[in-house]
C-alpha cells in the first residue's frame, strides 16, 4: 500500500488562521515536507511549528524550491522534489507538504503534486486561507460584494445596473479622485 501525498495550505501567516484538516493532517502524517528556497526557515515550516502541537516531533524532509524564473531549473527542482516524496509514498508513508496559503493560488506545490499524481500516487489537497482574503478582513470589507442595485430587464439574460458605490477610505489613496469602474465618472 502506498502513502498519500497531502498539499496543506497553512494560510497567510497567522497560526490561528490554519484550517483544523490542515492541523489534523500534518499532526496525522509520517513525514511533513517544508520548502527550502534559501538560507533560514520557511515560512511555512513557521506557522505550522507555531498552530501545530508538537510540531517539533515530527520527521521531516526539505524539498529544493529555488526562487527563479529559469524554467529548466524549476523543472528539474520540481521532478526532484516528486522523485523524493515518491520515495516515501512507496513505503508507504503519508506526507504533508506544506505551503503559504491555498495550495491552488499560486503554489510552487501543485507542480509536485500534478507529477506525484501522473505518476499514480494519490494526492490531496488542503485549501488555507488566502492572503488576499485575509487582507479583506483585516480592512473589514468585502471582495465580491455586488454594487448593482437592479436587473435590466432589456436583455433576455438580463444585465445589471450599475449602482454607483465608494471604496471604503482605507482602500481609497489620499488625495486621489474616486473614479466608479463601471461608469468611468468621479
Amino acid at each position: 500500500m502506498t502513502g498519500t501525498l497531502y498539499g496543506i495550505g497553512v494560510g497567510p501567516g497567522d497560526p490561528e488562521l490554519m484550517t483544523l484538516k490542515a492541523v489534523r493532517l500534518i499532526e496525522q502524517c509520517d513525514l511533513v515536507a517544508v520548502p527550502k528556497s534559501g538560507d533560514g526557515e520557511g515560512v511555512a515550516k513557521q506557522i505550522a511549528q507555531k498552530a501545530v502541537p508538537d510540531f517539533d516531533k515530527k520527521e521531516l524532509i526539505e524539498v529544493s524550491m529555488p526562487m527563479t524564473r529559469d524554467p529548466q531549473v524549476l523543472e528539474q527542482s520540481h521532478q526532484a522534489a516528486a522523485e523524493q516524496i515518491e520515495g516515501y509514498l512507496k513505503e508507504g508513508k503519508s506526507v504533508a507538504f506544506l505551503t503559504l496559503g491555498d495550495p491552488a493560488i499560486y503554489s510552487t506545490y501543485i507542480y509536485v503534486h500534478k507529477k506525484v499524481q501522473q505518476n499514480g500516487f494519490p494526492v490531496e489537497m488542503v485549501p488555507g486561507v488566502p492572503s488576499f482574503c485575509a487582507v479583506a478582513a483585516k480592512l473589514n470589507v468585502s471582495l465580491a460584494e455586488i454594487p448593482y442595485s437592479r436587473i435590466n430587464s432589456r436583455t433576455s439574460c438580463g444585465s445589471l445596473s450599475p449602482k454607483p458605490t465608494r471604496p471604503p477610505p482605507q482602500i481609497q489613496s489620499a488625495g486621489e479622485p474616486y473614479i466608479d469602474p463601471i461608469s468611468h465618472q468621479s
